[in-house]
């Protein structure tokens, strides 16, 4: 089995503007229709593109730094509870946050694995 020695979860605030289609059930409905609020229709919790998004085929804007919410090696005490303040860098409607996770596979110094889109370049 593969146990990484360390991991790390980093966040972003970020205004979610287009991804998906009506074919992959993870199109982004306007929040807005004729001048009609729709968002008493549409809770976040029960719409299906807010759980998973493909940043490669998403267009977001980031609202906040990207932000160490969560750090562990494998085999100590977990971490404690944290609250994290993030401070705003753009204008814009927080509708979704951005996680990436990097797994350290050992202290060899090598690239950790990752869940980042920039590791795809």
């Amino acid at each position: 089995p593969l146990l990484p020695a360390r991991i790390r979860v980093w966040a972003t605030l970020v205004e979610l503007q287009g991804c998906g289609t009506a074919l992959d059930s993870a199109e982004l409905v306007p929040s807005r229709l004729s001048g009609v609020a729709l968002w008493p229709w549409l809770r976040y919790r029960h719409r299906r593109s807010y759980s998973a998004v493909d940043l490669a085929a998403a267009e977001y804007a980031p609202l906040t730094d990207e932000c160490l919410v969560f750090s562990a090696v494998v085999g100590d005490a977990p971490p404690a509870d944290r609250l994290v303040a993030l401070t705003a860098q753009a204008s814009g409607e927080a509708n979704a946050v951005v996680w990436v996770w990097e797994a350290d596979l050992d202290d060899s110094g090598a690239p950790p694995l990752t869940n980042a889109p920039w590791a795809r370049e």
